[in-house]
């Protein structure tokens, strides 16, 4: 029968053998500076990425800016050429508009002269006044405005004074007082206005009264 051996005689083998059971396994933990640049290497690479991503954005909004100014020259070069040719007939128009307008006016007068023989045909009238509405909407649709000057102060660039008209008021002093033929304008794409051709007004002009 084999007795047992007391454990402080076992072969030192047995001790010295346990490391290696455990498979080489590090029973250490890591340094605190391998950590350290771990970390460090990971907030480097965020970094990059981050300002990669904003040079992105800068440069997809700086070229859509360059195709929105592109597209606005395009669209101003065009509405040049626009007015180029449509001017002429705008003007061409507007000849025809006053004439039309000045008919109707002396048909107007003239049935309300006394002793005339002319009878106001009201009809023909009304068709006169429509022709001309057609005309003020061919020239709205193709970017064209009709203006009277009415009740604005004289300005040398919308209107063109062809006579004065006294008044007492200070107050009215210089401002349109009638219109005698309305301006045309030319609304632009940056949403600005060309006069075509300015308004022909009466202005007020002060007078002081005697005492």
């Amino acid at each position: 029968m084999v007795e047992p051996q007391p454990t402080d005689q076992l072969d030192a083998r047995d001790s010295t053998s346990f490391p290696d059971a455990l498979g080489n396994i590090p029973t250490s933990a890591p340094s605190d500076q391998n950590t350290k640049d771990h970390l460090a290497a990971i907030i480097n690479l965020l970094q990059n990425l981050q300002r990669s991503f904003d040079e992105k954005l800068m440069y997809d909004a700086q070229k859509d800016t360059t195709i929105r100014r592109l597209h606005e020259d395009l669209d101003l070069y065009r509405r040049g050429i626009a007015l180029a040719i449509l001017q002429p007939l705008a003007t061409g128009l507007m000849r025809l508009y006053d004439d039309l307008a000045e008919f109707t006016t002396s048909l107007i007068t003239a049935a309300h002269d006394e002793g005339t023989a002319i009878k106001l045909d009201a009809q023909r009238l009304k068709d006169l006044a429509l022709f001309n509405d057609e005309i003020e909407e061919l020239l709205n649709r193709n970017g064209f405005r009709l203006y009277n000057g009415f009740n604005e102060v004289l300005n040398p660039g919308r209107h063109r004074p062809v006579g004065f008209m006294p008044t007492d008021d200070p107050a009215q002093d210089k401002y349109i007082a009638h219109t005698i033929k309305p301006g045309l304008l030319y609304q632009r794409a940056d949403g600005g206005e060309q006069i075509i051709r300015p308004a022909t007004v009466s202005v007020y002009k002060y007078t002081a009264q005697p005492e």
